[in-house]
């Protein structure tokens, strides 16, 4: 079964100092959500994704400062994991509108 799932590229210009503030803050909430999981695991994927989001902000900014580097480093990413023996289980897809 195929799913398409969009995530968005917010505009905004946050300087490094604000994504790594920002970053900061996500992680905390997904940590205490993680923490209590049997009460909520909506939550968890809520703050996981919260997550995400401002790791996509952190791409754009760098792609922004350097094109084309975040697919040169999804690809060394990727193959580092290969090389460490990790196993796909699945693949996600993301495709630039």
């Amino acid at each position: 079964m195929n799913v398409t799932v969009k995530m968005p590229v917010l505009a905004k210009d946050h300087s490094w100092v604000r994504h790594r503030l920002k970053l900061h803050e996500e992680h905390d909430e997904l940590q205490q959500a993680i923490f209590g999981v049997k009460d909520n695991i909506g939550h968890v994927a809520a703050e996981a994704l919260d997550t995400i989001q401002v790791c996509i902000g952190i791409l754009d900014k760098v792609e922004e400062e350097v094109p084309g580097m975040v697919k040169k480093e999804i690809f060394n990413h990727n193959r580092k994991l290969l090389e460490r023996g990790w196993k796909v289980k699945k693949v996600i897809q993301i495709t630039e509108d």
